[in-house]
């Protein structure tokens, strides 16, 4: 059980916490394997990473570089985040940076490393 919460949650914050830089860096690195693998799949409530996961074993060097960069991003993001995210952010639909958004609207509210964190990433 502790474990499914765990990947759950890995995954509600990799679709959360997507940023517009980090995503197009993102859709670059693996627009090919997308292209290739994943085409026919519908955009939205991460169901490109899902693809790209299934694939893994097949992906591009560079699109497998830029997954383990932004999986490390996102274990800092729910690291140092993850109190606030439920204390300020409960209620928030996950997608689209909508976690992000919401914590940086409360960002006076938020701890010294989820704040640093918020400022780094910008």
């Amino acid at each position: 059980m502790k474990f499914r919460f765990l990947s759950l949650l890995t995954m509600v914050l990799f679709a959360a916490t997507s940023m517009p830089a980090n995503d197009k860096a993102y859709k670059g690195a693996c627009k090919a394997d997308i292209e290739k693998f994943c085409q026919n799949v519908e955009k939205g409530e991460g169901r490109i990473v899902k693809c790209l996961k299934e694939n893994e074993a097949s992906l591009s060097e560079s699109c497998q570089s830029k997954r383990s960069e932004m999986k490390e991003k996102h274990k800092e993001f729910a690291k140092a985040c993850k109190e606030d995210r439920k204390k300020l952010c409960a209620d928030i639909k996950p997608g689209k940076g909508a976690i992000v958004q919401c914590l940086k609207a409360k960002e006076a509210e938020v701890s010294a490393g989820c704040a640093d964190f918020l400022k780094n990433k910008e």
